[in-house]
């Protein structure tokens, strides 16, 4: 999930940032209202991605009755949060969905975390890191990218990457944050080995 995160969170804080100026390039100008949106759905993925891992949880524990069970509760949650935000537009339909992510999902991860050695701290702990290092490095772009508005678009894209790629740069400065990419890295390498030797 650390790993996960340090790759997601970051994408995510990049496209929430850039959002008009990525709508514009990629689908034009006359998207460009769903910027908002989609800013709103680039937080609540984050909350997606936690999910998706529990589902992993389960089917790895062969628990696929408490699976069941969890779903049968949080579905019909999920579709009232949608029904609920509709009447006020596409825009509160994420608002809602964001809501009950971020309402729910400590319920959730307690259930999940039901019976392991799993905790709320424990996930705290893997996932402070690159929220935090995202959270900054998300208040500088948006930061960077009001100074060259006037600039046009691609301009506002570069400046948001290159923000990013300085806050990460210097992330790698603080102990804790190095020895989590370190640790990260020597994962990889295992898993390129591991896949050699296979071949």
């Amino acid at each position: 999930m650390n790993l996960i995160m340090w790759i997601v969170v970051a994408l995510f804080a990049f496209l929430f940032v850039a959002a008009r100026p990525v709508i514009v390039l990629v689908l034009g100008e006359k998207w460009i209202d769903a910027a908002p949106v989609f800013r709103i759905l680039a937080v609540s993925a984050v909350g997606q991605m936690l999910l998706e891992s529990i589902l992993w949880l389960f089917i790895t524990r062969g628990q696929s009755g408490r699976l069941l069970k969890l779903l049968l509760i949080i579905s019909p949650l999920m579709i009232a949060s949608f029904a609920i935000g509709l009447p006020f537009g596409i825009t509160w339909v994420a608002v809602a969905l964001s809501v009950f992510l971020l309402v729910g999902l400590p319920w959730i991860l307690k259930f999940a975390f039901s019976g392991t050695t799993l905790t709320l701290s424990r996930l705290a702990g893997a996932l402070s890191c690159p929220i935090l290092v995202a959270v900054v490095g998300a208040v500088f772009a948006e930061s960077a990218m009001y100074l060259v508005l006037s600039q046009g678009t691609l301009a506002q894209l570069v400046v948001a990457a290159l923000t990013f790629v300085i806050i990460y740069s210097l992330a790698f400065l603080i102990p804790a944050v190095r020895k989590e990419i370190i640790s990260l890295w020597k994962l990889f390498s295992e898993l390129r080995l591991s896949r050699q030797a296979a071949l």
